[in-house]
Protein backbone atom coordinates (compact mmCIF):
# COMPACT_ATOMS: atom_id res chain seq x y z
CA UNK A 1 0.00 0.00 0.00
CA UNK A 2 2.80 2.41 0.94
CA UNK A 3 4.68 1.79 -2.50
CA UNK A 4 1.06 2.40 -4.37
CA UNK A 5 1.33 5.87 -2.56
CA UNK A 6 4.93 6.60 -3.24
CA UNK A 7 4.19 5.91 -6.90
CA UNK A 8 1.27 7.62 -7.44
CA UNK A 9 3.04 10.82 -5.64
CA UNK A 10 6.15 10.34 -7.72
CA UNK A 11 3.73 9.76 -11.39
CA UNK A 12 1.84 12.61 -10.44
CA UNK A 13 4.55 15.36 -9.85
CA UNK A 14 6.64 14.14 -12.78
CA UNK A 15 3.07 14.81 -14.50
CA UNK A 16 2.64 18.24 -13.76
CA UNK A 17 6.26 19.07 -14.17
CA UNK A 18 7.26 21.80 -12.15
CA UNK A 19 8.77 21.83 -8.44
CA UNK A 20 10.26 25.12 -6.67
CA UNK A 21 12.73 25.55 -4.17
CA UNK A 22 13.12 28.85 -1.60
CA UNK A 23 13.22 30.27 1.69
CA UNK A 24 10.26 30.31 4.02
CA UNK A 25 10.71 33.01 7.29
CA UNK A 26 9.91 34.08 10.03
CA UNK A 27 7.50 31.08 12.17
CA UNK A 28 8.73 28.30 11.20
CA UNK A 29 12.08 29.31 9.14
CA UNK A 30 13.17 26.72 6.58
CA UNK A 31 13.57 25.58 3.11
CA UNK A 32 10.72 24.88 1.06
CA UNK A 33 9.83 22.18 -1.62
CA UNK A 34 6.63 22.67 -3.37
CA UNK A 35 6.24 20.05 -5.69
CA UNK A 36 3.37 20.68 -8.35
CA UNK A 37 0.91 17.38 -9.02
CA UNK A 38 -1.87 19.66 -11.36
CA UNK A 39 -2.09 22.99 -12.29
CA UNK A 40 -4.21 23.84 -9.46
CA UNK A 41 -3.13 21.18 -6.72
CA UNK A 42 0.46 20.41 -5.47
CA UNK A 43 2.36 19.03 -1.89
CA UNK A 44 4.24 21.83 0.21
CA UNK A 45 7.51 20.59 1.93
CA UNK A 46 8.93 22.44 4.69
CA UNK A 47 12.04 21.48 6.47
CA UNK A 48 14.01 23.60 9.62
CA UNK A 49 17.05 22.60 11.98
CA UNK A 50 19.11 23.48 14.06
CA UNK A 51 22.69 21.85 14.41
CA UNK A 52 23.63 23.49 17.87
CA UNK A 53 20.58 22.84 19.68
CA UNK A 54 19.61 19.10 18.23
CA UNK A 55 16.04 19.98 16.79
CA UNK A 56 14.26 19.89 13.48
CA UNK A 57 11.27 20.82 12.09
CA UNK A 58 9.27 19.44 9.11
CA UNK A 59 5.82 19.98 7.79
CA UNK A 60 4.21 18.86 4.63
CA UNK A 61 0.87 20.00 3.45
CA UNK A 62 -1.30 19.37 0.16
CA UNK A 63 -2.20 22.38 -1.56
CA UNK A 64 -5.44 23.79 -3.89
CA UNK A 65 -4.66 26.54 -5.63
CA UNK A 66 -7.29 29.14 -6.84
CA UNK A 67 -6.12 31.42 -9.52
CA UNK A 68 -9.51 32.93 -10.63
CA UNK A 69 -9.48 35.44 -7.13
CA UNK A 70 -7.20 37.69 -8.38
CA UNK A 71 -6.38 39.42 -11.54
CA UNK A 72 -2.64 40.76 -11.97
CA UNK A 73 -1.85 41.81 -15.14
CA UNK A 74 -0.13 38.80 -16.96
CA UNK A 75 1.21 37.70 -13.78
CA UNK A 76 -0.67 35.16 -11.23
CA UNK A 77 -2.05 35.37 -8.23
CA UNK A 78 -3.34 32.49 -6.14
CA UNK A 79 -5.32 32.09 -3.38
CA UNK A 80 -4.48 28.43 -2.10
CA UNK A 81 -5.23 26.60 0.90
CA UNK A 82 -5.03 23.26 2.65
CA UNK A 83 -4.12 20.55 4.34
CA UNK A 84 -1.11 18.97 6.24
CA UNK A 85 0.49 18.04 9.47
CA UNK A 86 3.86 18.50 11.33
CA UNK A 87 6.74 17.26 13.32
CA UNK A 88 8.90 19.02 15.98
CA UNK A 89 11.22 17.85 18.17
CA UNK A 90 14.15 19.51 20.50
CA UNK A 91 16.44 18.16 22.24
CA UNK A 92 15.33 16.60 25.88
CA UNK A 93 11.89 17.11 24.65
CA UNK A 94 9.12 14.69 23.69
CA UNK A 95 8.70 14.99 20.15
CA UNK A 96 5.36 17.20 18.95
CA UNK A 97 2.84 16.08 16.28
CA UNK A 98 -0.09 17.74 15.03
CA UNK A 99 -2.21 19.05 11.98
CA UNK A 100 -2.01 22.49 9.95
CA UNK A 101 -4.41 23.93 7.77
CA UNK A 102 -2.42 26.39 5.62
CA UNK A 103 -4.11 29.44 3.76
CA UNK A 104 -2.46 32.24 1.67
CA UNK A 105 -1.67 34.51 -1.42
CA UNK A 106 1.18 33.43 -4.16
CA UNK A 107 2.31 35.76 -6.70
CA UNK A 108 4.44 33.98 -9.66
CA UNK A 109 6.43 36.63 -11.25
CA UNK A 110 5.80 36.66 -14.91
CA UNK A 111 9.24 37.59 -15.94
CA UNK A 112 10.96 35.57 -13.68
CA UNK A 113 10.96 32.58 -12.51
CA UNK A 114 9.92 32.84 -8.81
CA UNK A 115 6.95 32.88 -6.51
CA UNK A 116 6.38 34.86 -3.60
CA UNK A 117 4.02 34.03 -0.96
CA UNK A 118 2.25 34.90 2.32
CA UNK A 119 0.73 32.22 4.36
CA UNK A 120 -1.00 31.87 7.91
CA UNK A 121 -1.01 28.49 8.84
CA UNK A 122 -3.96 27.31 12.47
CA UNK A 123 -2.48 24.48 13.91
CA UNK A 124 -3.25 21.83 16.57
CA UNK A 125 -0.68 19.12 17.79
CA UNK A 126 -2.05 16.45 19.47
CA UNK A 127 1.14 15.02 20.72
CA UNK A 128 2.61 14.46 23.44
CA UNK A 129 -0.40 17.75 24.50
CA UNK A 130 -2.88 19.42 22.79
CA UNK A 131 -1.61 22.94 21.86
CA UNK A 132 -3.22 25.10 18.97
CA UNK A 133 -0.91 27.69 17.52
CA UNK A 134 -0.54 29.61 14.57
CA UNK A 135 2.38 29.53 11.74
CA UNK A 136 3.16 32.73 10.03
CA UNK A 137 5.50 32.66 6.96
CA UNK A 138 6.60 34.85 4.28
CA UNK A 139 8.85 33.27 1.74
CA UNK A 140 10.45 32.89 -2.39
CA UNK A 141 11.18 29.94 -4.01
CA UNK A 142 12.94 29.57 -7.44
CA UNK A 143 10.53 27.79 -9.79
CA UNK A 144 12.14 24.90 -12.23
CA UNK A 145 10.33 24.76 -15.33
CA UNK A 146 7.78 26.85 -14.63
CA UNK A 147 4.12 25.43 -15.77
CA UNK A 148 2.89 28.13 -17.87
Amino acid sequence: MLAGAIYHFVTSVSAANEIAIGLATPSPTGITLKLWTTHDSAFDILGAWSINDEKYYIHADYLLHDFSKFRVNESKMPFYYGIGFRIKEEENEDTTLGMRIPFGIAYFMQSAPFEVFGELGPRVDVTPQTNFGLDIMIGIRFRINPMQ
